[in-house]
């Protein structure tokens, strides 16, 4: 596995646990509201990710609790590239891909294969 891959792979286990803990801040029910605030508190998140990497402003990262090792994965201007592109990709472009609810989505789907 290459450095970029490996970057992307710690990324992506960040991005899942982020929309999980953001999902049990924002959703207390399938209120249509609730969920447009987590869509759009998703993406100010990106917004605010993707400033601080490109300004290297690592206490913005520090404080969304930001993996070490993509400390130093964004000092890569072609990794960081990658990295920006998932983060637009997984927060504004695709919100509910992999999120909590998403995942009861096909848990439901599965069980009704079953």
């Amino acid at each position: 596995m290459g450095r970029t891959s490996e970057c992307l792979a710690i990324l992506d286990k960040w991005i899942v646990e982020c929309k999980r803990e953001f999902h049990t801040h924002h959703i207390k029910s399938s209120d249509v509201n609730e969920l447009e605030n987590y869509r759009q508190g998703l993406e100010d998140l990106e917004r605010e990710l993707v400033s601080a990497i490109k300004n290297e402003i690592t206490q913005v990262l520090q404080d969304f609790e930001w993996p070490l090792e993509l400390m130093e994965c964004i000092k890569e201007i072609n990794i960081q590239t990658e990295i920006i592109d998932r983060l637009h990709e997984c927060l504004y472009t695709h919100p509910f891909n992999r999120s909590p609810e998403h995942e009861n989505e096909l848990r439901k789907e599965n069980e009704g294969l079953q």
